[in-house]
C-alpha cells in the first residue's frame, strides 16, 4: 500500500545494495529442448523469462514466486537479475534464502549465502537456480559492491 511508502519494512527503499528487478524462467518440456546454457548466462532472448518485481526493500516474496515454480516434475527454476561494476574485480553477494546453483555471466560459481564471483567493468547478470522444497519466505540479494538495475532488464 502506498502508505507504507518509505516505512521500515519490505517498502523501504532508503537502503541501496539491493537487487529489485527479476526475471524467472522455467524449464519445461517445451522449452527444454533448448538446453540450460542460455538460462544459466541470462540469455533474456529466450522467450520464457517472466518479469518479477521485489518488494522496495529487496526481498522477494515466496508468494510472488510459488506460482512460477513447479510442484512436481521440476526440470529447474532460475531467477536472474543485472548488475553494474565501475571497475572488473571481485564481486561479494549476500543471499538470504536459498539457491542450488549460481553463474554470473554465465560462469558457475558457488552458490550460498555469502558469495563471491569475478565481475566485468560495465553490465553483469547474476543466475539463481531455486527449487519448491527450498522456498524461504523471502529471497533477496544483496551487495555494497556493485549497482543492481532497475526497471526492465535486458
Amino acid at each position: 500500500p502506498i502508505s507504507q511508502l518509505g516505512k521500515p519494512g519490505d517498502y523501504d527503499a532508503a537502503k541501496g545494495g539491493v537487487a529489485r528487478s527479476w526475471k524467472i524462467y522455467v524449464v519445461s518440456t517445451r522449452n527444454e529442448p533448448l538446453g540450460k546454457d542460455g538460462v544459466a548466462r541470462g540469455d533474456f532472448s529466450l522467450a520464457d523469462w517472466v518479469p518479477l518485481l521485489s518488494f522496495a526493500s529487496g526481498a522477494l516474496p515466496k508468494d510472488a514466486l510459488e506460482p512460477h515454480v513447479p510442484r512436481v516434475n521440476s526440470r529447474g527454476t532460475y531467477l536472474a537479475t543485472q548488475f553494474d561494476a565501475t571497475a572488473a574485480g571481485t564481486g561479494k553477494f549476500t543471499l538470504t534464502g536459498e539457491a542450488i546453483g549460481a553463474w554470473v555471466n554465465g560462469t558457475p560459481v558457488p552458490a550460498g549465502s555469502q558469495m563471491t564471483a569475478p565481475i566485468k567493468a560495465g553490465r553483469n547478470t547474476i543466475v539463481l537456480r531455486i527449487d519448491r522444497p527450498n522456498l524461504v519466505d523471502a529471497l533477496k540479494l544483496e551487495s555494497a559492491d556493485v549497482t543492481f538495475v532497475t526497471g526492465e532488464l535486458k
